[in-house]
């Protein structure tokens, strides 16, 4: 439908479509793989320990020194600590 339209889909998509999505996505994973997954401590470390520790520390302070030290009127203050801001975040968020 248009936008504005009797189906709305503005409203739709933008507030349900993707909580529907993740929904049956998760509804459509088998509980053992689920548990699988899980339980491999390992692999679940080192993905969080590169994702809030590797990145932030060795791309996010470098890059922020660079454009607040090396290019400091290049991008404002308040952008590059929301850039740092964003690379301790996950991908999917991102």
């Amino acid at each position: 439908g248009k936008n504005g339209g009797i189906l709305r889909p503005e409203l739709f998509i933008g507030n349900y479509g993707v909580t529907v999505i993740f929904l049956l996505s998760g509804l459509s994973l088998q509980t053992s793989e689920l548990t699988q997954a899980i339980s491999n401590i390992k692999l679940n470390g080192l993905i969080q320990a590169l994702i809030f520790g590797f990145w932030p520390f060795c791309i996010g302070v470098p890059l922020r020194y660079v454009l607040t030290n090396l290019l400091p009127n290049l991008i404002p203050p308040a952008l590059v600590d929301g850039l740092l801001i964003m690379t301790c975040l996950p991908t999917t968020v991102n």
